[in-house]
């Protein structure tokens, strides 16, 4: 008996032969010499059952999110999606698609299938060296009028400070930059004894993520100067 035959994994329609031959040619004759068969193997059909596509709902968190299925796909079946892997706050309509690989073995149906993807808008609380920041961590230099926050990472924040100052029997409001005079080129001079108010407003140096994304604390008291108390 001699059987020649590949071991199909299309799916089509194959002719098989089985080719008999007498082991003992002297004392044997075969009967038949050749056997004929049809295989057929059927494309398998991918409907999409079993398959679910859940929305997701998370923080901002500066890191990439994405939406995948949960459930078996065939082998030879191709899924891709639309609209995922997302960093921002938003609200984002995710696609799956499916789609045979070969077109030969698997008939795909399955619809497309559609989640959301929700990144929620934060409030981040800066701080300086892990601490809430307060005048404790400013440093103002009446040399250069230089004003800085201690501790800040200046790779993700950057700042303005508001300070209201006395004149007289009235007071006036200062922005003091962290890399600038503080206003019209003057230099701000703190005098002993006077109370001042400060208020502090953080931005992020990823102005993709400001601020739609996330929102920072606005630290703000008052204070009385001393000498020393900013250097």
């Amino acid at each position: 008996q001699d059987i020649g035959l590949m071991i199909p994994i299309i799916a089509l329609e194959y002719t098989v032969y089985a080719n008999f031959t007498p082991v003992d040619k002297d004392n044997y004759v075969a009967s038949e010499k050749r056997k004929v068969a049809t295989l057929i193997i059927s494309r398998a059909t991918f409907t999409g059952e079993g398959i679910t596509f859940n929305d997701l709902t998370v923080d901002y968190d500066r890191t990439y999110h994405s939406i995948y299925i949960v459930g078996n796909v065939p082998e030879g079946v191709l899924v891709s999606y639309t609209n995922n892997n997302k960093k921002y706050a938003g609200e984002y309509t995710v696609t799956v698609h499916f789609e045979s690989e070969n077109n030969k073995n698997v008939n795909v149906t399955a619809p497309d299938m559609q989640a959301t993807l929700k990144i929620n808008k934060i409030e981040e609380i800066v701080t300086s060296n892990g601490e809430p920041v307060t005048v404790d961590h400013f440093h103002y230099d009446p040399n250069t009028g230089y004003f800085t926050i201690d501790g800040i990472d200046s790779t993700r924040y950057t700042y303005d400070v508001y300070m209201t100052v006395p004149y007289g029997t009235s007071a006036y409001s200062l922005t003091l930059y962290p890399d600038k005079y503080p206003y019209a080129g003057d230099k701000l001079v703190f005098m002993n004894g006077n109370t001042y108010h400060y208020y502090v407003r953080f931005y992020s140096t990823d102005t993709a993520e400001f601020p739609n994304s996330v929102t920072f604390n606005h630290p703000e008291g008052d204070f009385t100067y001393q000498p020393g108390m900013l250097d």
